[in-house]
């Protein structure tokens, strides 16, 4: 499941445009997937949209894993009021006009009921420019006539505004599926030394001021270098397996050094294994998610959890994440993620996320 909180963009005028936004909202192309969409009373703004593998019985109907999905959604669009809700499914198992898809959005709209049902639900094979589409809900019923279903066209997702504004904020294009995304933390050599043969020690580490450490962390940052040697992934992984040091360098990721700390975050989950990894994988999904990146932020913390099921912080966000906390509630950890940094004789760049929309 990838929830992300959409209230920053701007209003979509057409169905056509909608749909051929939603590739943009996740940062990666939706295959086999229901997607829903919370619309601000405008009718036009998406305040959050919401991917589910649409993972289906032999029957063709919901797997009982994606119905209790479905049901914690019904609880967590509660808290967006009189949204309208979009249901879209993408897939390519059975042609559009199938009952199939009428029959997993008669589902779907009976255990959404607790926010209201579904308002309109669309289909459509793929999401890729050329691609067709077709209404077949509104409002608790299944369009069945053919004259009351409205019809149109996807056109390119990459080069949609909401695309386009993703690849501008944060330098990352539009991924082909969520398996590109997850390539992006696959294992790598610890370091850049070529003789290395270093396996970490699950965070047994010689005693090393925090001071130093965070000074380390903020150099990286800063640097955006691409080279590690061993005795720099050494220092940096002592560095983030330190909870003070950790706790002061969550605030990097609403700073003007995000695109850095990213880097870095990345670079260590690669390097590093056990409690380093998922220490920086933690790290990783934090600067996603309080930036609203819910799909980058689940798949870190999928990581994250492989690597060390013990680390507490990547359980929390999780848990946040699977039950539809908005990333603006991240925003109190922040003020404390100061508040440490100062006590380690660090002053952080003052907070301009927010500032930047």
């Amino acid at each position: 499941m990838s929830l992300r909180n959409d209230s920053s963009n701007g209003p979509i005028r057409t169905v056509s445009a909608l749909l051929t936004a939603i590739p943009g909202f996740f940062g990666f192309i939706p295959e086999r997937s229901l997607v829903l969409l919370a619309l601000a009373p405008d009718g036009r703004t998406v305040q959050a949209s919401v991917r589910l593998d649409l993972d289906l019985a032999p029957d063709g109907s919901p797997a009982r894993p994606m119905l209790n999905e479905i049901d914690n959604l019904a609880r967590i669009f509660q808290g967006y009021g009189s949204a309208d809700l979009i249901a879209v499914i993408g897939d390519d198992r059975f042609e559009l006009d199938t009952r199939t898809y009428e029959q997993i959005l008669s589902k779907v709209d009976r255990r959404m009921r607790l926010c209201g049902g579904i308002g309109r639900g669309y289909v459509c094979s793929r999401f890729a420019e050329g691609e067709p589409w077709t209404q077949i809900w509104e409002h608790g019923a299944a369009l069945s006539a053919q004259s009351l279903r409205h019809c149109g066209v996807l056109t390119d997702p990459r080069i949609s505004p909401t695309a386009v504004s993703g690849a501008v904020h944060s330098g990352r294009f539009l991924m082909a599926n969520r398996a590109e995304i997850a390539a992006m933390l696959a294992p790598t050599p610890h370091c850049d030394d070529g003789s290395c043969s270093t396996i970490a020690d699950d965070g047994r580490f010689d005693d090393e001021p925090p001071q130093e450490l965070l000074v380390a962390i903020y150099e990286a940052v800063v640097m955006e270098s691409d080279y590690y040697s061993c005795e720099r992934v050494a220092e940096l992984e002592r560095a983030i397996c330190d909870v003070r040091v950790r706790d002061a360098a969550l605030a990097f990721a609403v700073t003007d050094l995000r695109s850095g700390a990213e880097m870095l975050w990345r670079e260590l989950t690669r390097r590093l294994t056990g409690t380093g990894r998922a220490s920086a994988a933690t790290l990783l999904a934090h600067l996603h998610y309080i930036a609203g990146e819910g799909s980058f932020a689940g798949v870190a913390l999928d990581v994250a959890r492989d690597a060390d099921r013990n680390w507490k912080l990547a359980q929390l966000l999780d848990h946040s994440l699977r039950n539809g906390l908005r990333p603006d509630n991240l925003w109190h950890l922040i003020g404390d993620s100061y508040d440490a940094a100062a006590e380690l004789g660090l002053v952080l760049p003052h907070a301009t996320l927010r500032d930047a929309g």
